[in-house]
This record gives C-alpha cells, structure tokens and sequence, in this order.
C-alpha cells in the first residue's frame, strides 16, 4: 500500500504522519570498513590501513596493549585523533577516534606506544551517518569501561532512537571469539572482539561480550552514536 498524504488545513501542502517537514526519517549510523591488524610482540609502533566508502565518517580504533600504553596516534589522510577511553594497566585496552570528511583510501594508522610491548594488536573501523559534530550518546552509561573480570555482561542506557551501540573487548583465554548475543560482528581474533548493535528505541540494555565465552572478558568498552 503506498503511503497516505493529507492536507489537513488546507494549504496545499501536504503532511505523511510521523513525517517532520525539513527532515527525513532517520535511521542507525552503519559500518563502514573494517580491519584487523597482525599481531605484534615487540616494538614501540603498530599500523594498519584502513579504506572506507563514505564521507564524513567516525574512525574508530580499539587496541589491545601489553605491558606499555598509547601516547599518540597518526595517520596519513593528517585527521586529529582523541583518546575517548581506556582500561588501563599492564593489559590495556584502548579506544581512540577520528573525524574523516572525507573517503579514506588505504590511509595507514600508526599506533605509538609509549614504551615497548610485548603483545599488540588493534582493529579500526569507521562508522557512517553518525553525527559527526557531537557523534556521541551523552547518557552516563558511556563510554563504558572495565577491566574486572568478568568484563561482560554490560548493562547500559541509550537516551535517543536509532543509535549505533559499539562493544569493544579483550578476551582472557578465547583467541578467537564469536560476536554476543543479538550483536553484529565488526572484527574477531587474537584475543580482540568488536561487534555492534543498531538501538532502535531509547531505553536500557544489556550487551554480552563473546558468545562462544561468556564472561571471559577482562576488559571492555562500550560506546553509542547518535545519528546525523
């Protein structure tokens, strides 16, 4: 059936229920691109290279860091990038973003520690239709951040329709994890695990780490974008 238009105060310009004049209906921020880098055992230095389709897009980087932090990262395409959370002590996790305006081709990130690691590896993605002057959920849930064990299951509170809700972990003993229940896997291996969920009303949730190992987190982040 194809929508209903009405005049109902006859001006002539016609309205479609739900529909506001200026705008149109939104939906979820979505992926685009992802990569998961090697491994590393040694270094003060770590890079991928990451390719995307869509401009104005929010470059997401989760690190597993042994041993050492991130003091900076860099990348060939020169965008500003922002510690948004970590986990802190020796195994770190480590969740950094970026502003791209525009399409990424085979941009090199380059991680840099600030002393050697002895086990590193990292997964980027970017994410699409968020809104890029304020990407962020401003509900006290986020960013979440935790390095007790077990580091999932997370409960959290979205305060808008049609968010994209991201589920960063590092995994104690599962080298490679299945996405949680109800999830969407972005990227798994090596101990790392980034999946996300599209939050299509407001309310409160709860997101589970790996399926195939529940609970074995012992570390995790949890974020959410709001749509453009």
């Amino acid at each position: 059936m194809s929508p209903m238009w009405f005049d109902p105060n006859g001006t002539g310009k016609l309205s479609m229920p739900g529909l506001r004049h200026g705008s149109v209906l939104s939906s979820p921020p979505s992926l685009d691109g992802s990569v998961q880098g090697p491994v590393v055992n040694s270094g003060t230095t770590y890079s991928l290279t990451l390719s995307t389709t869509q401009t104005k897009d929010i470059i997401v980087l989760a690190s597993i860091i042994n041993g050492t932090t991130v003091s900076g990262v860099s990348d060939g395409a020169g965008l500003t990038w922002i510690k948004r959370r970590g986990t802190g002590g020796t195994n770190n996790l480590e969740y950094w973003y970026a502003v791209s305006t525009g399409i990424l081709t085979n941009d090199t990130i380059m991680i840099t520690f600030l002393g050697s690691t002895s086990y590193a590896v990292a997964t980027v993605f970017g994410v699409s239709g968020a809104k890029i002057s304020d990407p962020f959920d401003t509900s006290a849930s986020f960013p979440y951040s935790t390095a007790t064990i077990p580091a999932d299951p997370i409960s959290y509170t979205t305060t808008g329709p049609n968010e994209l809700v991201i589920g960063l972990f590092r995994l104690n003993t599962t080298a490679i994890a299945t996405q949680g229940s109800g999830t969407t896997l972005i990227k798994a291996g090596s101990y790392q695990l980034s999946q996300y969920v599209a939050q299509a009303t407001a309310g409160t949730y709860s997101m589970l780490g790996a399926g195939n190992a529940p609970g074995d987190a012992n570390g995790s982040i949890v974020d959410a974008f709001v749509h453009a």
